[in-house]
């Protein structure tokens, strides 16, 4: 029999091709008496492993033809095992069985071919052996009615005598791994005597592995061999493997053989794994800049890619020091061909960070070992404690900060436009900044108290500072400013109502607490999402009113997203109502404040089509475009029948007092107008619902690209090209020169 030792070693053969030999030779792989080709491609074509199987072609076949064609059920592969050297091989397939990409490597280009119907090889000094793969489990009936095989050999002649052969289709014996626990099992259809399962890495670092007992038996970090000649059908090895590992990773490890009682070798191992749930974290320490991974699964790589160079170059871990890790500014990458798992890769990054932050800025992608790419890598920000407040006071606009940390920069950006009272304290520098929009300050020799003064509005409740300001730094030590809380010491007299235009969210805060609110719509805007909050029994929720009371009193009202987005201050102030009643009973004034949406308004003309259309992330009230030329020609234009719409061809205006978001005047003017002619001729202006004028609109044109075709007729060699476009030249190149047929 070939031993393990044979499958597992080099297979070289000192023999010539027609040497007799011994019954027990170890290179007769076939047991013919003769070590010769068909054992040498026997030996190449079919090592043993777990993809692979050694299949012992034997006697199967009475013939004495010099060529066989032996096709494996089990496996698929189709083998052409020859005595006499071939120089030309067609296979051809009826119904198209032939797996072309099992070829690579065999086939030279430009005479061979490989299609699914259709193998041809050729090679003039002659060749012994061939394989392509099939469809398993092909019957020998299917197989001798599909394909059709002619070829010819050396030194001349065709293939003469040559037979078929279907193996036995061969019951797999299963091994399967349970990667949450590395629990190894064998369960086999056959007795077997003696079993190898190798692993070139050495993975069996689990626990000691049962079943192992005999006095052959061995039990090592890269061998499990177990004898019993009585055989066995099922064995647990026990958890002998680390967990998490991969199928991919396991076809490449490990090497799986054995004997069965009857003296035949095991042949169809097949490989089942059972998953894990893999979990991959990658941990960041935002008060030390150490990153740490987490996992329950072995990784093969690792990378992190920084788009703000956020990590540190110059304190690169004892774990960063393979010969392919990488550490820069920019990107951290970790490889080890053996794998790891939980390591800490230092302080290699800049503190105080957010999670916000850095799940924006970090890229990080990674593979198992065995070269699976990780699908889902969890980022884990560890926060710092808060070291730095924002106090604002809404008795007199103060704005000051206290840090523990020592600040070189100070970034407050207000949406709004808060900053309107006195010049901000405590600036000055060259680069230093104070606007309605904007502070900043520098101060490279850092600072860590200041006070700005009453440089905001007053009376600004703190629902509305955390929605209007951005707010941002830097570390004389390096890094963000990171974490800090905003500290809002409340007016002695107010109630505000909030409407956040970004995301269509109110909110109100009271000051002594309100006993009732009513908020009330002339045009019915409140159409969003059920009010939160109200669930009393004098409640009131409808389009055009939100009413809310409480003898108990309330102090901070979230009544959520109870209108669109992108609302103005002057339309609320004119379509919304708003009266409350203090817990004394007494009115109470209100103010209200709009955290404001940028408008982004386009307007998108179609040269193909002639179309019209409008893109916007606010209500409008009004759009209107004017042609100088007159070239509204086309279709009616779409989206009008309002008393104040204007359809001509100089003009088309659409104005709705209710307000109206994207929509489509349709084609209204001719297809192909000259994109450069329509962007000079057209002007476009526009409302916000409410009345604001709109400040700016854009205008793009999507250039009519055409369809150019060209169309080769194969029986007259006629050549022609259509398209929708003047063309003012064509170009028709041939490499090769094949224009050689009637002048054009």
């Amino acid at each position: 029999v070939v031993d393990v030792q044979d499958e597992r070693g080099p297979r070289d053969n000192p023999h010539g091709f027609f040497n007799l030999a011994a019954i027990d030779d170890v290179y007769d792989y076939n047991r013919d008496r003769y070590v010769n080709a068909t054992d040498q491609i026997i030996a190449r074509n079919h090592a043993t492993s777990l993809i692979e199987r050694l299949r012992l072609l034997g006697t199967e076949s009475p013939s004495d033809a010099p060529i066989r064609f032996v096709y494996d059920p089990t496996t698929g592969r189709l083998s052409v095992i020859s005595e006499i050297p071939i120089t030309t091989l067609e296979i051809q397939s009826q119904t198209g069985v032939f797996d072309a990409s099992s070829l690579a490597g065999q086939i030279l280009p430009p005479f061979d071919v490989a299609t699914p119907n259709k193998v041809f090889v050729l090679k003039t000094a002659g060749f012994y052996d061939f394989y392509v793969d099939l469809p398993v489990d092909l019957t020998e009936e299917f197989l001798r009615g599909d394909l059709s095989i002619q070829g010819s050999v050396l030194p001349g002649g065709g293939l003469g005598n040559w037979d078929f052969v279907v193996l036995e289709t061969v019951e797999p014996t299963v091994v399967t791994y349970d990667a949450a626990i590395g629990q190894l099992s064998v369960d086999s259809p056959y007795s077997i005597a003696s079993l190898t399962i190798s692993s070139s890495r050495g993975s069996f670092t689990g626990q000691p592995a049962q079943g192992l007992a005999g006095p052959d038996d061995v039990d090592t970090d890269t061998l499990l061999l177990k004898h019993d000649l009585n055989g066995f059908t099922e064995l647990d090895l026990g958890n002998v493997l680390e967990t998490g590992l991969t199928g991919t990773f396991l076809s490449q490890d490990l090497t799986i053989s054995g004997q069965l009682v009857d003296g035949q070798l095991l042949q169809n191992v097949q490989l089942v794994v059972v998953p894990q749930e893999d979990e991959v974290r990658l941990i960041y320490d935002a008060a030390t800049g150490e990153f740490q991974l987490e996992t329950n699964a072995p990784i093969e790589s690792l990378d992190v890619i920084s788009k703000s160079y956020i990590l540190q170059v110059n304190q690169a871990h004892e774990n960063l020091a393979g010969p392919d890790d990488v550490l820069t500014t920019a990107r951290l990458h970790k490889v080890a061909a053996d794998g790891f798992r939980n390591v800490s890769f230092g302080v290699v990054a800049q503190t105080g960070w957010t999670e916000s932050f850095v799940a924006t800025d970090l890229t990080i992608t990674g593979r198992l070992l065995g070269g699976d790419p990780i699908e889902n890598i969890e980022l884990v920000v560890l926060p710092e404690p808060v070291l730095t407040q924002f106090i604002y006071d809404a008795n007199t606009g103060e704005l000051s900060i206290e840090s523990a940390l020592s600040l070189t920069t100070l970034q407050i950006i207000s949406a709004s436009g808060i900053f309107t009272g006195s010049p901000a304290a405590n600036l000055g520098a060259e680069f230093d900044v104070d606007t309605d929009v904007k502070v900043f300050k520098v101060e490279p020799a850092g600072f860590s108290n200041l006070s700005l003064g009453p440089v905001a509005r007053a009376g600004l409740p703190r629902s509305f500072l955390e929605r209007d300001l951005s707010i941002d730094g830097s570390r004389a030590a390096g890094g963000r400013l990171g974490q800090f809380e905003l500290v809002v010491i409340p007016a002695a007299d107010q109630t505000s109502v909030v409407y956040d235009a970004v995301t269509g969210e109110w909110f109100v805060e009271a000051n002594p607490p309100l006993s009732s609110l009513d908020l009330v719509s002339t045009r019915g805007i409140f159409t969003g999402a059920t009010p939160q909050s109200l669930d009393g029994p004098t409640d009131i929720d409808s389009d055009t009113r939100i009413y809310k009371q409480d003898d108990a009193g309330f102090s901070d009202l979230v009544l959520g997203t109870v209108t669109e987005a992108g609302l103005t201050h002057e339309f609320l102030a004119t379509d919304v109502t708003m009266s409350a009643i203090s817990g004394a009973g007494a009115q109470s004034p209100v103010e209200l404040l709009v955290v404001p949406l940028k408008p982004d308004v386009k307007v998108i003309h179609d040269e193909a089509t002639g179309g019209f259309r409008v893109q916007t992330n606010v209500p409008l009230e009004s759009l209107a475009l004017q042609s100088a030329a007159g070239i509204f020609t086309g279709a009616p234009a779409e989206h009008l029948g309002g008393p104040s719409d204007v359809d001509t061809d100089t003009q088309i205006v659409r104005q709705d007092e209710r307000g109206f978001r994207e929509f489509s005047f349709g084609n209204v003017v001719p297809p192909g107008l000259d994109p450069q002619f329509v962007t000079s001729d057209i002007t476009i202006s526009g409302t916000l619902l409410g009345g604001q004028s709109l400040e700016q609109i854009s205008f793009e044109v999507i250039p009519d690209l055409g369809v150019t075709t060209l169309t080769y007729n194969a029986s007259n060699g006629n050549v022609r090209v259509t398209t929708n476009l003047s063309l003012n030249s064509l170009e028709i190149v041939s490499a090769r020169g094949i224009f050689t047929g009637e002048p054009a």
